[in-house]
């Protein structure tokens, strides 16, 4: 299948979970969730869908059991709303990435002025010594990949 196909899929999925997840279900443990990804194999048949939580452990070990218990009438839900012949098992994930970056924004700002200039600083003296660099033509790095092979067969 396609990579654009299972991107499609992918953002159906997270589209219509979230529209059931806020709509359709009654339980309050899914209120506070919010849908961040989908990943479908590529045969079809299951898909994992990453899900954020804004509360504490609890309230995302919560929202996972709700998850799982929902995951039956979700795929049902979805089967009149994906244009395809099944539709895959879902397993939902907590998705760690918002908490990654909230944890990156927090150190970031932790920088004293000075090492967030000193950073800056780096950042520009790497952009420097890049700009002097010979620039390579793909064509150059294949005739020297087949020139190597020629050496290397004795022709």
């Amino acid at each position: 299948m396609s990579h654009r196909r299972l991107e499609k899929i992918n953002r159906q999925i997270v589209s219509q979970v979230a529209e059931l997840l806020l709509f359709k279900t009654g339980d309050p443990r899914l209120k506070s969730v919010t849908v961040t990804r989908a990943d479908v194999s590529a045969d079809l048949k299951k898909a994992r869908v990453f899900f954020s939580v804004l509360g504490s452990d609890s309230d995302r070990e919560k929202a996972e059991a709700a998850l799982k218990k929902a995951a039956g009438f979700i795929r049902s839900n979805l089967a009149g709303s994906l244009s395809l012949k099944h539709v895959p098992d879902l397993t939902f994930m907590f998705d760690k990435n918002p908490e990654y970056a909230q944890r990156l924004t927090r150190l970031l700002a932790e920088l004293s002025p000075a090492e967030a200039e000193e950073s800056r600083e780096n950042d520009e003296l790497s952009e420097v010594s890049l700009a002097g660099a010979p620039e390579v033509s793909p064509t150059a790095l294949v005739s020297f990949k087949t020139s190597g092979l020629n050496e290397g067969n004795g022709s």
